[in-house]
């Protein structure tokens, strides 16, 4: 951003805060259709949550790449609809490259496609086509039909892409197979009649002249009467194009899945693993031995296979272990019957009072042995004095640590309080990032596929593998 604005953001509240107020503001001008306004906002969105801005060990959630899917789809649909067609394709090959997962085990570099792409791929060819690059619209429409053949609409983008390279009959046959697909496609008529119209005034100039329409034509109108407005629409260059793209290409739009934003790290960063020796620590007194052991020295935990024998060399490869082996533990340890559930839940209790039993006996200790009020009236009167001086002293970083006892044998540092409550100050500036500590690694998790959500409005054809019948042959006679 050039506009004098300073990335000051403190912590990850206020980030959030300015971040979905740009994006509900985005989101009210794309109703309105003020493209401009949309622009700016999207402008402001990205760089607030620039990973350049964010500190180098912030490591963003799982979700962090969809959203810019969709925020760079959005961007490139309303630099379309202000004419600024080469900016779009800018923006749609970032969404394609935001969602866009290398293969596994590949050295060529090569991509996994999805039907995350198709939209974008689509609205390319669109941006492309207008500008001239003809040859990288149709391969744009061509990856859009392979990665959803069974949707009619990407098949009337190609038309449109071959009727802009004078191959009319090429546009016809994927019109053909748009409409063998969905005979009531909306698009698919209203291309079809205004392709086949020169053929008719050509072959029967008769004919042509008793109806305007043809057949197409009539029954795009049955369909819906406004189409008939756009039955000379035969290729991106026209006017009303983005109209036509939004009314009835609506399949091939991304939609806001994702109103607000969240950029709370889900797991801690690599470089917090490394510097936390607690984190990713497996206490030996929770492994057994695998034989008693006399004597002290020798005392130390067994070899098992595939484990390393330092934790501290590779501190992740360590926990993903642990915790994929307690994962297994809670998996094998379910409850079989009901009365394994309720003994086991009855354990939990028990644990669970254990637990707070020991806590309220702490609690007392702790009270038992806290000074009394007079002795800490007169350790705070002594140690005031002291203070004053202390603070009296030019630099605080240059005052010496000075350690007072109290009557109890509790010692503290002049120094050390005087440099803490600076550190409070509201000068400083650090990104504060809150780290997440009760993170494992998911495992057994459940795949729920049938209700998982779609970049599309409405549903496609060949969700499922295609099942013939076997026919039931006639039970012949047992031999004699």
């Amino acid at each position: 951003m050039s506009s004098g604005m300073v990335w000051n953001f403190r912590n990850l509240t206020e980030l959030h805060d300015a971040a979905n107020g740009w994006l509900r503001q985005a989101m009210h001008n794309e109703r309105s259709k003020r493209w401009k306004k949309v622009i700016d906002c999207y402008q402001k969105l990205f760089w607030a949550i620039d990973r350049a801005n964010l500190p180098d060990e912030y490591e963003p959630p799982s979700g962090y790449n969809m959203l810019l899917y969709e925020l760079y789809f959005h961007l490139g649909v309303a630099y379309q609809h202000v004419g600024e067609q080469r900016k779009a394709v800018s923006e749609f090959t970032k969404a394609i490259e935001a969602v866009s997962l290398p293969k596994n085990g590949c050295l060529a570099g090569c991509l996994m496609n999805s039907c995350l792409q198709t939209p974008i791929y689509a609205r390319r060819a669109f941006a492309k086509a207008t500008v001239g690059d003809l040859k990288g619209a149709l391969k744009d429409a061509e990856k859009a039909v392979v990665l959803d053949s069974k949707n009619p609409a990407v098949y009337c983008i190609r038309a449109l892409v071959w009727n802009m390279m004078n191959s009319i009959t090429m546009g016809l046959k994927d019109l053909d197979t748009a409409l063998k697909l969905n005979s009531s496609h909306l698009c698919s008529l209203v291309l079809k009649s205004s392709l086949t119209k020169p053929i008719i005034k050509w072959f029967n100039i008769e004919s042509a002249g008793k109806s305007k329409l043809n057949k197409y034509g009539l029954k795009a109108k049955r369909l819906n009467p406004e189409s008939e407005t756009y039955l000379n629409v035969d290729t991106f260059n026209h006017p009303c194009i983005l109209e036509f793209y939004d009314k009835f290409l609506f399949a091939l739009s991304v939609p806001h899945t994702i109103t607000v934003i969240n950029l709370e790290p889900d797991k801690p960063s690599k470089t917090h693993i490394e510097s936390d020796p607690n984190l990713y620590k497996s206490p030996a007194s929770k492994r057994p031995f695998s034989a008693p052991c006399t004597s002290v020295t020798n005392q130390r935990e067994p070899f098992r296979c595939g484990t390393p024998t330092v934790a501290e060399h590779n501190k992740i490869s360590f926990r993903r272990r642990l915790d994929y082996g307690e994962a297994v533990r809670k998996h094998v340890s379910r409850p079989k019957s009901a009365t394994d559930f309720f003994s086991q839940l009855e354990k939990q209790r028990e644990r669970e009072a254990n637990m707070r039993r020991a806590l309220s006996r702490m609690s007392a200790q702790q009270v038992r042995t806290q000074p009394t009020t007079a002795d800490t009236q007169s350790f705070v009167m002594r140690v005031r004095p002291q203070m004053a001086a202390a603070r009296l002293t030019s630099p605080l970083t240059s005052v010496p640590s000075k350690v007072v006892s109290s009557p109890d044998g509790i010692s503290t540092s002049i120094a050390t309080v005087i440099l803490d409550t600076s550190k409070k100050s509201p000068t400083t500036k650090k990104f504060e990032i809150k780290t997440p500590t009760n993170y494992t690694i998911p495992v057994f998790q459940a795949l729920n596929i049938k209700d998982a959500p779609r970049m599309y409005y409405k549903p496609w054809n060949g969700d499922k593998l295609p099942v013939a019948e076997i026919p039931n042959r006639p039970k012949t006679p047992i031999f004699k």
